[in-house]
């Protein structure tokens, strides 16, 4: 018996299994490291270990992680088809632009409400000065206002005690005083003794503004730093006498009520007048006609009538306005 011989090299191997070609992908490693390097920043920042705002500024640096990948993957492919993770890129972009914003945010708004509360301190700091230089008898009523200049966006949120200390601000200060004053030169006089104790102080303030108000008068100067050594002579002539020109104002307006009111009573009185005396002068007029009997007696009694009775109208409403 002869034994059958299959020869393998004269055409494929049926029992041979085919090549399978893999593939790789790229942006998965990417994104893991991503994943740790954003979870790795945000929890050392949440501990203070390092400036969040800071550290976030690199994140594009995972751009640059993602070429080298893609480069890497390219050269010792071995021949595999390179597929793209597009899902974990995507995913990747996402975590950089929402962990930035959870990064900028706070600093945000946590510097405005520090700048908040400092002004407030600095204001109650102020208040507590003046009124312990002025006395609090003296003073009716203050109000300080503190403001920051050329606020920027810091990369750390700056405490409140250094934004105090930092002096980059500007103030002002409305003084109401005590005390009935008959002339500006009263009022100047009370205010050079304010202003002379506040200018002892050296405040860091800008403007200051000194009020009196009072049931008779009403007066207001503003001042800067140089005008707090002003004398009282000085003074009264920029004082402003609120009260006079309101007074004055307030009389004017009232006159010319008056004399609209008077003209309006007046035209009303008249119109009433005429029509009284046209229904009285009828009845005269007709009273005579009917008497007499003479139709050119009526219409000239009728007219008399009319005419007096419109001038007894007008006297009338002029009494009334």
């Amino acid at each position: 018996m002869e034994e059958s011989m299959i020869d393998f090299k004269q055409g494929p191997n049926p029992l041979a299994v085919p090549a399978v070609k893999t593939s790789r992908r790229v942006g998965t490693t990417t994104m893991g490291f991503a994943l740790v390097a954003l979870g790795a920043v945000l929890v050392a920042g949440q501990l203070g270990l390092v400036d969040t705002l800071q550290m976030l500024c690199w994140m594009p640096a995972l751009l640059i992680l993602l070429g080298f990948e893609v480069l890497l993957h390219s050269l010792f492919s071995g021949g595999r088809k390179l597929r793209y993770d597009v899902l974990s890129m995507l995913l990747c972009f996402l975590l950089v632009i929402g962990s930035a914003a959870c990064g900028i945010l706070p600093t945000i708004f946590g510097s405005e409400r520090n700048y908040r509360l400092a002004s407030e301190q600095i204001s109650q700091q102020l208040e507590q000065q003046i009124a312990g230089a002025v006395g609090a008898g003296n003073i009716a009523n203050m109000h300080v206002s503190v403001w920051y200049e050329g606020y920027q966006f810091e990369s750390r949120i700056p405490s409140v005690e250094e934004l105090a200390a930092q002096n980059n601000y500007e103030a002002s200060v409305q003084l109401s005083l005590t005390g009935e004053y008959e002339t500006a030169e009263d009022f100047a006089k009370s205010v050079e003794q304010a202003a002379g104790k506040i200018a002892a102080l050296s405040l860091p303030v800008d403007y200051y503004t000194f009020f009196s108000y009072s049931e008779t008068s009403e007066y207001s100067i503003s001042l800067d730093n140089w005008g707090l050594g002003l004398s009282a002579k000085e003074l009264a002539v920029r004082v402003e006498d609120n009260g006079t020109r309101y007074d004055e104002a307030y009389q004017a307006g009232i006159e010319e009520g008056k004399g609209i009111g008077y003209d309006e009573a007046y035209e009303e009185g008249r119109l009433a007048g005429i029509e009284e005396g046209k229904a009285a002068g009828y009845d005269e007029a007709y009273e005579e006609g009917r008497l007499v009997g003479i139709e050119e007696g009526k219409a000239v009694g009728y007219d008399e009538a009319y005419e007096e009775g419109r001038l007894a109208g007008i006297e009338e409403g002029k009494n009334i306005g």
